[in-house]
């Protein structure tokens, strides 16, 4: 009796300290769970170009010390790049909107030539309580951007620091990636056929997401950048980033910034009678349903081909879920993470 009684009470102190380390563990790791999941996406992502570079060079740490410069340098050069840019756009937004503004806080506008802004502010700003509202909530704006701007500046540092973790699991990840799957999968106590569908559905969604949605939304918003550019567009990088971005969501998709922009270009143009500005909105209307839309009704298919079948409202609400929850990788991991729960589900369920 007093074996049991000891047995049980070595059991318990075992499992308290193996909650109470685990615990630990995770305010260790707490900081850096968001980058560490990223790692093991990039890796997963990037393993079978990895494996053919191990078959060609036959060392596994050189090939692994090589994917993650390349890695590195794809994240890098679209970062100075894009963020160079938008500081610049950022701040000529600001000393734009400034000029707009007198001291007095009133609407400083150019209307000699007749444009849409002028049309409606003759409606709009006869009434003072609307043109003091109006000022307050663009000056509130403008403050905003440079604050926005500044505050993600500062962060730079911290972002370096999650880059370099984020680099260091990614090498050992390439280096020891299988070992990590088998430990991974032997802690998984279901059936092998479980596990089978678990990394189908796993590989499904990394495919439809990544060659689906984030390789046509990136071709979408080049393109839409090349249309902005012709149309003489201001800040068409900005406008660029936010297609790209919009491209991502089913449906309206792209549409969502073209569309309005193209009939604002033509709008303005019909006010101030000018023939090349309303061709220029007609044109990029066409522009953005033949060739921007193209691309997502006739490459995506193409890309993603019979291989993998999402359903949209899971790719919608992962994407929007995802980038709230975790940044920007949480355009992949939103939607895994619900795949994963509706196959863990189907799998209850047929256990049940």
């Amino acid at each position: 009796m007093a074996d049991i009684i000891k047995f049980k009470g070595s059991r318990y102190l075992t499992i308290a300290l193996f909650l109470f380390l685990a615990y630990i563990s995770w305010l260790v790791l707490k900081p850096f769970v968001v980058t560490i999941i990223s790692s093991g996406l990039l890796a997963y992502v990037f393993y079978p170009l990895y494996e053919k570079l191990v078959a060609k060079t036959g060392k596994k740490r050189i090939s692994s010390i090589i994917m993650t410069l390349i890695i590195l340098l794809l994240i890098l050069v679209p970062f100075v790049f894009v963020t160079n840019m938008l500081t610049k756009e950022a701040y000529s937004s600001y000393v734009m909107i400034k000029e707009r503004f007198g001291d007095d806080g009133s609407l400083k506008l150019d209307c000699e030539n007749p444009s849409l802004i002028c049309t409606l502010s003759s409606y709009m700003f006869t009434d003072s309580g609307f043109s003091s509202y109006l000022t307050e909530i663009v000056q509130k704006g403008s403050s905003y951007i440079i604050n926005s701007t500044s505050n993600f500046l500062f962060s730079i540092p911290g972002r370096f620091l999650e880059l370099f973790v984020l680099l260091f699991v990614l090498y050992y990840l390439f280096v020891d990636g299988e070992y990590f799957m088998k430990k991974a999968w032997a802690f998984l106590p279901i059936k092998s056929s479980h596990k089978e569908n678990i990394a189908k559905k796993v590989s499904n969604i990394t495919y439809a997401v990544i060659y689906g949605y984030i390789l046509t939304a990136l071709l979408q918003g080049a393109v839409a950048g090349i249309g902005y550019f012709v149309v003489g567009l201001s800040s068409p990088l900005l406008w660029t980033i936010m297609t790209a971005l919009v491209a991502l969501l089913p449906f309206f998709g792209s549409a969502i910034v073209w569309f309005p922009i193209s009939v604002y270009i033509f709008i303005n143009g019909l006010l101030s009678s000018s023939p090349l500005m309303m061709g220029k909105g007609v044109g990029l209307f066409i522009y953005g349903i033949i060739i921007i839309s193209g691309i997502d009704n006739i490459v995506r298919p193409k890309l993603i081909g019979g291989k993998s079948k999402v359903h949209p409202a899971i790719v919608l609400i992962g994407v929007l879920g995802g980038l709230v929850a975790f940044g920007f990788i949480g355009i992949l991991l939103g939607p895994l993470i619900l795949v994963l729960l509706t196959t863990f589900m189907e799998i209850y369920q047929g256990e049940g």
